[in-house]
C-alpha cells in the first residue's frame, strides 16, 4: 500500500510541475495561458488554454506542440482553446486532439452561441 501512495505522489508531482508557472508566452512568441489541466496516468491529458485572439490553425498547432512536447508520454492529449470572451468549460473556440497525430477543429459557431462574445 505504501508503494501505491509513493507512485501516486510521483505522478501528481510530475503533472503539477509541468505547468506550475503561468505560461503567457513560450518559445513560439505566441501568447497563451494554460488555465486548467489534468492528466490521468498514461492514458490522457487535457488542457484548457486561454488565447488573446483568433489564431490560425498553424499557430494553434505551434502552441499545441509546445504543450505536447513538455508533458510525459500519454496515449491522448486534448487541448481546448478559449478566447477572452469565453468561459472555460462552456465550449471552446478551437480544439486539438492528439490521438496520436493532431487533429485541429475550429468551432466559430461557438462565438455566435456565446452571449458574452456577441456584445
Amino acid at each position: 500500500m505504501k508503494k501505491f501512495y509513493q507512485i501516486c505522489i510521483c505522478i501528481l508531482f510530475l503533472c503539477t510541475n509541468v505547468y506550475a508557472a503561468d505560461n503567457v508566452e513560450k518559445k513560439s512568441g505566441l501568447e497563451y495561458k494554460i488555465e486548467q489541466y489534468s492528466c490521468f496516468e498514461s492514458h490522457k491529458c487535457s488542457f484548457d488554454v486561454r488565447i488573446n485572439s483568433k489564431f490560425s490553425e498553424d499557430e494553434l498547432l505551434t502552441i499545441a506542440y509546445e504543450i505536447y512536447d513538455d508533458i510525459p508520454a500519454v496515449n491522448r492529449v486534448f487541448i481546448m482553446f478559449y478566447l477572452p470572451c469565453m468561459k472555460v468549460g462552456n465550449g471552446a473556440w478551437a480544439s486539438i486532439i492528439f490521438d496520436p497525430t493532431p487533429k485541429v477543429t475550429v468551432m466559430d459557431f461557438m462565438l455566435s452561441s456565446n452571449k458574452t462574445c456577441n456584445k
